[in-house]
């Protein structure tokens, strides 16, 4: 999926699997959209939405007068990793995710 520079920034707080506080993306304009936008998205291609919310369990440690949710991807990104096998003198790269 390609995502413009805001939704890139979304997307790399967030691809760390954790729940994180609305207040940490007060950086990004219209942050609620652009995850409702990506959820639509997903849903699109995958038939599930992106994110899981809730409202703020103050693990962020502020004290919010008003609803603030708490985001995080509903699937956490696998990471590549890289192996090298060598077999008959030549290196092979074995690639998996994990």
């Amino acid at each position: 999926m390609k995502y413009s520079p805001q939704k890139k920034k979304i997307y790399e707080l967030f691809k760390d699997g954790e729940f994180h506080c609305s207040t940490e993306i007060t950086f990004i304009r219209d942050y609620r959209k652009r995850i409702s936008e990506m959820n639509r998205a997903n849903a699109e291609e995958k038939g599930v939405e992106m994110f899981d919310s809730m409202p703020c369990d103050k693990r962020c440690g502020q004290n919010h007068e008003s609803n603030i949710h708490m985001y995080r991807l509903k699937e956490k990104p696998k990471q590549q990793k890289k192996e090298d096998i060598i077999i008959n003198g030549i290196r092979y790269a074995k690639l998996s995710y994990v």
